[in-house]
């Protein structure tokens, strides 16, 4: 479906540090003071749905909002709703092994002046 060349260049790279890393981040830099660190579990939209297929459709159609710009401008928007309709699948198949959870982090930082 796609040209293994344009494969072959895409890299995109995500990174989701845990507390303690972003903790030892600030830390490390030492600009800032953390005022308050705080991580809890977000109860998802999605994840609220019982049927998992609903929830795995819910939950490409939250992926592709952000991702569909960058990949359809590597491989071209043709391939678009298959390489999503297989995402689902991947989704729904996770799904039944576990159940994810979101988390989210409050980080409060003040500037060190000097």
């Amino acid at each position: 479906m796609i040209d293994e060349d344009k494969l072959d260049t895409f890299n995109v790279t995500s990174y989701f540090p845990s507390l303690e890393v972003e903790n030892d981040i600030v830390e490390r830099d030492g600009s800032f003071t953390i005022d308050h660190i705080e991580g809890f579990d977000l109860d998802s939209v999605e994840m609220q749905e019982n049927d998992k297929w609903v929830r795995g459709e819910k939950f490409t159609k939250v992926v592709r909002a952000f991702s569909e710009p960058i990949i359809s401008s590597q491989f071209g928007h043709e391939i678009m709703d298959k390489l999503y309709d297989k995402f689902t699948h991947i989704v729904v198949s996770d799904l039944e092994a576990k159940l994810p959870k979101t988390t989210s982090i409050i980080l409060v930082l003040s500037k060190i002046d000097g």
